[in-house]
Formats: structure tokens, C-alpha cells, sequence
């Protein structure tokens, strides 16, 4: 089975309402995921209330919990404020000892942001921690290619890859051609959620209308066993982004998120449907 991350962002203070970081490692903990993936908004809420970074890594240690990745790091054609944020999320990686940091692209992909990246990957590196690009219709990296294309402002030496994001897949242009022919070493994880019939603002959607594995409309059976077909073996964040769900206590979502996901990454690998 593929190991599980639990994502913090649907508690997080970017939404109401919200639930600290460390009651999230806590949960996480007891509904047996063994990873994380911690947000930015909730990391400086911790520290804004007096916690530490070593207070929260030591919550990770003593629940046996590691960090998957870090949500995330914008690049867009501010070089400043990039750079600046690169050295924040740095800092936090480095303390938790992340795997990724995720990479969301505000502004049009060109010479500027491939070089933003690259230096990104480069000081990154450095601490060993990889830069994971996001795609996402709601985003100037659209697609799987629009992601690898941003990956080759990286030297080739960089520990650099592809998110995919069920509920951008789904919601986005690609198609299954697409997914089948992303190279599995190019695929840093992937972010697991399903989704209800979809509005008419998808900005909405994406924060609030997200559901659990095999509670909405994405072919989650077809998507699980192209990449188990594919041979991935990697890590799946599981980030279901729902305002019902928001309600109930975190204890509960993370128990339920786990039990409708984990079906999807056994082994062996589910059979296509159709």
C-alpha cells in the first residue's frame, strides 16, 4: 500500500473554521497515517500563537509522523517576494525535514520563471529537500505539460517533479493520454481527493466542494490503477477540501479520510472499470 499523508489545509486558518497544527498531528497520528502535509497558513499561525518549529518537529517525532511536503511556495514574476518566501518555507522545511515543498505559478510561465525556479530548486537542494510543481486550471500552469515545462528551468541534477491533483485532473484539460504518459520519475506524489457535480465557480469548488474518495464523480478506480499500472509506488497526500466536512471534528475527518482513501492504493492493483 502506497503510504498516506493527511493534508492539513481543510483546518486550516486559510478557511473557518480552523483547528491548530499540532491537534492536526494528533489526528493524523490516530487515524494511522504516517505522513503529513503540513500548510503554510497553518505554520505561521502556530508560530504567531508562540509555538516553535522544533516544538512541532518533536510532535511529529513522538507521533511517528514525517512531513511528506509543505504547502507551498509561490513563484510569480515579483522576484522579492519569491525569494523572500523561498526563505521563509526554507526555514520550515529544513526543520521538519520535508521531503517536497509545493510550488504553485501566479504568473505566466517565461525565461524569468523557469530561472525563479531553478534557483528555487538549486537552494533547495541544498538542504535536500525537492520542489514539487502544482498544476491547476485556476493557475498559469494548467497541465501536466504546462508542469513539465516549468520542471526544465531546474538543472537536471535538481530533485524536481510533477503533483497531480485528482481534483485538478479531473477538473482540468488533460485527459487520460496525458496521465499515461507522465514518466513515473517525473511524478513527485499525489494529492487525493474526489468531487461534487460541479458549480459555477470554480474557485469555490476547488476550497469547499471536495469530497471524500468514492463520495462524488471522479473515476478514482480508473485514476488509482493507471498510475499503479504505470508502476508508481510513491506517496498520496490525501487533501479533501470540503466545507461540510470542515464542521465535524478533525479527529472524525482524518479517521474518515483515511478509510475511504487507503482502498485506492492496496495492493494489488484495482481493476479498471469500463
Amino acid at each position: 500500500m502506497a503510504d498516506l499523508a493527511f493534508a492539513t489545509l481543510n483546518h486550516s486558518p486559510l478557511v473557518d473554521p480552523h483547528t491548530d497544527v499540532l491537534t492536526q498531528v494528533a489526528a493524523a497520528a490516530d487515524a494511522r497515517y504516517t505522513m503529513l502535509s503540513p500548510d503554510v497558513f497553518s505554520i505561521r499561525a502556530h508560530l504567531a500563537a508562540g509555538g516553535s518549529l522544533a516544538q512541532l518537529a518533536d510532535a511529529l517525532s513522538e507521533r511517528q509522523v514525517s512531513c511528506l511536503d509543505l504547502a507551498g511556495l509561490t513563484i510569480g514574476a515579483d522576484e522579492t517576494r519569491t525569494k523572500h518566501e523561498a526563505d521563509e518555507l526554507l526555514e520550515v522545511a529544513r526543520a521538519l525535514s520535508c521531503t517536497w515543498v509545493q510550488v504553485r505559478v501566479v504568473d505566466k510561465v517565461d525565461d524569468r520563471i523557469r530561472n525563479l525556479f531553478g534557483w528555487s530548486a538549486d537552494r533547495f537542494g541544498a538542504s535536500g529537500v525537492g520542489l514539487a510543481v502544482e498544476f491547476s486550471p485556476l493557475t498559469e500552469v494548467k497541465t501536466i505539460a504546462d508542469a513539465r515545462d516549468v520542471l526544465a528551468g531546474a538543472r537536471a541534477e535538481a530533485r524536481t517533479g510533477v503533483i497531480v491533483d485528482t481534483w485538478h485532473f479531473f477538473r482540468g484539460d488533460d485527459r487520460w493520454p496525458d496521465l499515461e504518459a507522465l514518466p513515473v520519475d517525473e511524478l513527485a506524489f499525489v494529492q487525493f481527493s474526489d468531487g461534487l457535480p460541479a458549480g459555477n465557480k470554480p474557485g469555490h469548488d476547488t476550497l469547499h466542494r471536495r469530497a471524500l474518495p468514492g463520495h462524488g464523480e471522479f473515476d478514482l478506480d480508473w485514476f488509482s490503477a493507471c498510475l499503479r499500472d504505470k508502476g508508481y509506488r510513491g506517496s498520496v497526500s490525501v487533501e479533501v477540501l470540503s466545507e461540510e466536512l470542515r464542521a465535524t471534528p478533525v479527529e472524525d475527518f482524518a479517521h474518515r479520510t483515511m478509510e475511504t482513501s487507503a482502498p485506492y492504493w492496496q495492493e494489488p492493483v484495482r481493476p479498471r472499470v469500463g
